[in-house]
């Protein structure tokens, strides 16, 4: 029904489905930044600032959340 993906959302923090809705986005836009802020309600900068604290947080390597949108893409 329509509470069928919000759901998918319980147990988890406002912080992790945040960024999976936004790396979700980015990936449905094909990594172009402007559309994904666009689609999202957000300033371009809004979008690179949470990008750059997605991978500070992670350290080297893939953005943190990323394999999680990828999963909810599929």
């Amino acid at each position: 029904g329509a509470n069928r993906p919000a759901s998918r959302m319980v147990g988890h923090t406002m912080e992790e489905v945040e960024r999976d809705l936004i790396l979700s986005t980015l990936n449905y836009c094909e990594g172009d930044r402007r559309y994904a802020a666009d689609i999202l309600g957000i300033t371009i900068k809004q979008l690179r600032d949470k990008l750059t604290s997605y991978e500070t947080s992670q350290g080297a390597g893939t953005m943190a959340g990323e394999e999680t949108a990828k999963e909810a893409s599929q």
